[in-house]
């Protein structure tokens, strides 16, 4: 699809899409510098997915959310820039939608005679949040529900992307890629629960002198990074042995997440960006 590099981002944003068919979808930030390619990292990783899987917004009013009729259930909300994301009601039930699974909203309405009387509305869940922002940082309560991902916006990497765009421009127009397998492969994901046996372990690599004081954000990172996992799993079902009707994670599942999952989550819980990180 011509995206140069980022092999941990595009793996890791394309499983986060894919996790949307879970109970506990993944949100992305995508953060970069103007021009390192967020949005066309976003855009074609979209079209591995059926159309079913996402709803693309620029913005929105502050209760769009509530009166639309879009059903929000076991997809992501994508946003192309974090500024749709500003006004505090918007900020407020995208936070609900993650975090409770929902958004249930009270307000006040006339009936057929006038009378003003209260009307609750709920958009049900679970759904995921892909948004690209500029900045290293942003909320502690938005950096908390998410994965963070940084493009690589290297002088290396730019001299690549700018000798892969001339090799194409000397090739002339590349034919249409065929994502139809992909989004069969999507449709074809089992709902089955996936057991991860060495769960336990995982925590007892986590070694304390080597994490910040401030760990509370590892509570929600911990669940992320077993969805990840079991994403992995689902995509491999028909290799994976059942146990009661559930999936079994395997080693194999949790190497691929731990090499595409290890340097982004490290960043999270340190709460610093390779910018920050080259400058100290």
């Amino acid at each position: 699809l011509g995206v140069v590099g980022e092999q941990e981002n595009r793996g890791l944003l394309y499983l986060a899409l894919v996790s949307a068919k879970s109970q506990t979808p993944i949100s992305v930030l995508v953060k970069g510098r103007s021009s390192s390619g967020k949005s066309f990292l976003v855009s074609n990783a979209l079209k591995l997915i059926p159309p079913r899987g996402y709803y693309e917004l620029s913005s929105m009013s502050s209760k769009a959310l509530v009166y639309t009729d879009l059903d929000f259930s076991h997809r992501h909300l994508v946003l192309y820039e974090e500024d749709g994301l500003q006004a505090a009601d918007v900020l407020y039930l995208i936070r609900s939608l993650l975090s409770e699974g929902q958004i249930s909203y009270l307000t006040v309405e006339k009936n057929g005679s006038g009378k003003l009387v209260s009307r609750e509305i709920t958009r049900p869940g679970p759904t995921g949040l892909i948004t690209t922002m500029t900045k290293g940082l942003t909320k502690e309560d938005n950096e908390t529900r998410t994965f963070s991902l940084y493009m690589d916006d290297s002088k290396e990497h730019t001299l690549r992307v700018v000798a892969a765009l001339a090799e194409r421009e000397a090739l002339g127009t590349r034919s249409e890629v065929d994502t139809r397998p992909w989004h069969a492969l999507y449709e074809a994901l089992p709902q089955a629960e996936v057991i991860v046996p060495f769960a336990p372990h995982i925590t007892r690599q986590l070694e304390s002198k080597d994490l910040p004081e401030d760990l509370t954000r590892l509570r929600r990172d911990f669940v992320r990074y077993l969805t990840l996992v079991k994403v992995i799993t689902r995509l491999h079902h028909a290799r994976r042995e059942t146990q009661g009707g559930c999936l079994v994670a395997t080693l194999e599942d949790y190497a691929l997440a731990y090499h595409l999952a290890a340097r982004p989550m490290a960043r999270s819980v340190h709460t610093i960006s390779p910018q920050a990180l080259a400058l100290a």
